[in-house]
């Protein structure tokens, strides 16, 4: 699938910032910055440059962004874009939205942009319910008390009927839901943002 093939601007505004992110993310900066600061000192074209870039690095590459590749669901090669995106989209919301100053991403890319690829690849009503993410995991309190372990029952007054399972009593009751995870945040990982950087004061670690 080709860049041309990205009918939604957004899509194509998207995937020519993350372009740039990926190379970083996956640990290749050097195929990025090397071209971009030969061409600067040059005095060539740095658009080009990274075009080039763009191009070489990708190829046919870029149906991840391309919402109506994300919209089949049949068992491809390219399933895990489909999935991770439905996991964005009821979960964990990681919206890269573009900041308001020195972006590389366009102003385009908000919030509005992803809840409408939410809508337009899975259906209405689709929508990231982080709340609960949290409570179910633990948020940024995962680490557990001395003798209890993930899964423990625990005691819900006043569950009634709901049935709550163990997990997310447990959850409830502690705000937390798991142990012996370790985040290894990369310096230049543009995920570390989004993680948890520093050690809980209740962890042992």
């Amino acid at each position: 699938m080709r860049v041309g093939e990205l009918k939604i601007d957004g899509d194509f505004l998207y995937f020519l910032a993350d372009a740039a992110v990926t190379a970083f993310q996956y640990g290749n900066p050097d195929k990025l910055c090397i071209p971009l600061i030969e061409a600067k000192k040059a005095g060539e074209d740095v658009v080009k440059a990274y075009a080039t870039y763009v191009n070489e690095y990708y190829g046919d590459s870029v149906a991840t962004y391309n919402q109506q590749n994300l919209k089949n669901t049949a068992l491809t090669g390219n399933s895990g874009d489909r999935l991770w995106w439905f996991q964005v989209c009821t979960e964990v919301a990681y919206f890269q939205v573009a900041p308001s100053n020195d972006s590389i991403r366009s102003s385009r890319i908000d919030t509005r942009y992803h809840l409408d690829l939410c809508k337009n690849v899975f259906r209405e009503g689709i929508y990231p319910d982080v709340d609960a993410t949290n409570i179910y995991y633990g948020g940024t309190k995962i680490a557990a008390p001395d003798g209890v372990r993930y899964g423990d029952r625990m005691g819900c007054e006043g569950c009634g009927e709901k049935n709550m399972n163990s997990q997310m009593v447990l959850a409830f009751e502690f705000e937390l839901a798991g142990s012996k995870i370790i985040f290894t945040n990369g310096s230049q990982d543009p995920w570390r943002h989004a993680s948890k950087q520093k050690s809980s004061p209740e962890s042992k670690s």
